[in-house]
């Protein structure tokens, strides 16, 4: 009898502790049942010994949810709530050919992706479904782009820097157009890169129909096709390199600012941490052998900045800036950043 009485309190104070507003009142509840025991009861030594300690054990419980609401608070005001995270456990010296096997995986996938989701697997959102998305909704599609440019001028400006409009700009990853015509509006000349034939295909439609003759498409057929990412002033990369495992990413960084001109300007947004993942090329490439790893899934990676870091000083270019952005969800266990970069000169 006594120990239903007396641990009946302590339920329905852990109950008060989410329902009641903070701390405060979540200890007023306890309280005031340990006051209606004693009351009820009198000082029976046991039963108000046991209360003690479910009361003890209640306050460790009310401090873990002070500190876990703290974090999150924390994670929602900044975004950023993994500078006490573990490495991420990644080799990052990769075997060549291993590496151009991996190319191969996803010029498939996203070949096929092209071909049954071209718009969707752009920007991953149900209203560009093949089989949803309406005249209306392909012009926000498109407009979209716009924003995504706006923003990339905004950091040449906080940087001082003149963009070179009357030069070339690379595009790796340009999918079906979304940014091409925008930036074959703005700039003289532009390269158009992208792994996926049938991407390029939406692509080249929509610069004929709007009469663009200054934008060269350019497929990546295979992993030596990526020297041909050269001779150009500005180099972008936004929400695509992430679509690659790392060895890729790091190859396909490494050629993009090899091929940039002296002075030219590369903006890219990379994934560089998210809790938990870790990379191993030979494990991979044995899943790809074991058919566990389809061809037709949207696979999202991450490369530590430290190696981006290497990457750019490898190649003579400087960080000019770099910050977290939003364009990967899973806030509070992802980080991407955008980086803008200067080539100096290339050993």
């Amino acid at each position: 009898m006594w120990v239903r009485r007396v641990r009946r309190p302590a339920v329905s104070a852990l109950r008060s502790l989410f329902g009641l507003n903070g701390v405060a009142d979540a200890t007023w509840a306890v309280r005031t049942d340990v006051q209606r025991i004693i009351d009820s009861q009198g000082a029976n030594t046991a039963a108000i010994a046991t209360v003690v300690r479910q009361l003890s054990e209640l306050r460790t419980e009310i401090a873990n949810q002070r500190e876990r609401s703290v974090n999150e608070a924390i994670t929602q005001a900044n975004g950023l709530p993994l500078d006490q995270a573990p490495r991420m456990q990644m080799e990052t010296d990769w075997p060549a050919a291993d590496v151009e096997r991996l190319w191969n995986h996803v010029a498939t996938t996203w070949n096929n992706l092209g071909v049954k989701d071209p718009y969707w697997s752009v920007l991953v959102s149900d209203e560009f479904r093949l089989d949803k998305v309406d005249a209306k909704g392909l012009e926000r599609f498109f407009a979209s782009g716009e924003h995504d440019i706006d923003r990339m001028h905004s950091w040449f400006a906080r940087q001082g820097r003149a963009i070179p409009f009357s030069g070339t700009l690379a595009e790796y990853g340009c999918g079906v157009g979304r940014l091409t015509a925008t930036v074959a509006r703005q700039f003289a000349r532009v390269k158009a890169f992208d792994i996926s034939r049938s991407h390029l295909r939406i692509c080249q439609d929509r610069l004929d129909s709007q009469r663009f003759t200054n934008a060269e498409l350019i497929h990546v057929s295979d992993f030596q096709s990526l020297e041909r990412l050269a001779g150009y002033d500005v180099f972008y990369s936004v929400i695509v390199l992430q679509h690659n495992p790392p060895p890729l990413i790091a190859a396909i960084i490494r050629q993009a600012l090899r091929g940039l001109n002296p002075g030219g300007y590369a903006f890219f947004q990379v994934p560089t941490y998210a809790q938990g993942y870790r990379f191993d090329l030979e494990e991979y490439v044995g899943r790809l052998g074991a058919g566990t790893i389809g061809s037709e899934a949207m696979e999202m990676h991450f490369l530590p900045q430290e190696t981006i870091f290497r990457l750019i000083a490898e190649c003579a270019s400087i960080v000019l800036e770099v910050q977290p952005d939003h364009c990967i969800g899973n806030y509070g266990d992802w980080i991407s950043n955008t980086f803008f970069v200067q080539k100096r000169y290339c050993t």
